[in-house]
C-alpha cells in the first residue's frame, strides 16, 4: 500500500490548537510538520529546524501551504510549550523534569501522553 502523501499532515490536523486564532500567524499543522520533517533529518534546535524549513520550503509548500511563508525559530517554540503544557495536565506525581526523562525512556509513558496531546 502506498501511503498518500498528506497522510501526515491529516494526523497533525488532529491537534487542537490551543493558540488564540487573532494571534495566529501560522497555522498549527504547519508548525507541526516542518518540526517533524526538520527532526527526522537531525535537525536539533529551533534555528535548525528553522534554517532546514527556509532551505526546503518550495519542498514544504507541496505538502502545507505556508500562505504567511516560514515561521521563525521564535514561532516555532510554541511546540515546547505545548509539549509541557501536556506534561503538567498529566496527573501522575513527579516534577516535570522527570516526566519529560519517563517520557524519553518509556515508548508506553510517551503513548499514554498523546491523548492529551490530541484532547480525545
Amino acid at each position: 500500500m502506498t501511503p498518500n502523501k498528506t497522510e501526515l499532515v491529516g494526523y497533525l490536523s488532529i491537534i487542537k490548537d490551543p493558540r488564540l486564532d487573532r494571534k495566529k500567524l501560522h497555522q498549527l499543522t504547519d508548525i507541526l510538520f516542518i518540526a517533524v520533517c526538520a527532526s527526522l533529518c537531525g535537525c536539533d534546535t529551533w534555528e535548525d529546524i528553522h534554517l532546514f524549513a527556509e532551505i526546503r520550503e518550495e519542498w514544504l509548500k507541496q505538502y502545507v501551504p505556508l500562505s504567511n511563508g516560514i515561521p521563525s525559530a521564535q514561532n516555532l517554540s510554541i511546540l515546547r510549550r505545548m509539549v509541557l503544557n501536556v506534561l503538567k495536565q498529566e496527573t501522575s506525581k513527579g516534577s516535570l523534569k522527570g516526566k519529560r526523562k519517563k517520557a524519553s525512556w518509556s515508548e508506553e509513558y510517551l503513548v499514554s501522553l498523546l491523548p492529551l496531546m490530541f484532547n480525545f
